[in-house]
């Protein structure tokens, strides 16, 4: 049975860590670039009328 202490380090660890999880999965799915902005697989924009663009 786990303490108090290593139950409450381990919700600390996770809550460090997990944001920095995420956002290495971000960076892994992919995207592209239009005129210098970054966009996210499956962004959709709109640059100029009558123009449409998804990534």
């Amino acid at each position: 049975m786990m303490s108090f202490v290593q139950k409450v380090s381990l919700v600390f660890i996770l809550a460090v860590f997990q944001p920095s999880v995420i956002l290495a999965q971000q960076d892994a799915l992919g995207g592209c670039t239009h005129l210098g902005q970054e966009y996210a697989d499956r962004d959709v924009w709109k640059p100029e009328p009558c123009q449409i663009c998804v990534c």
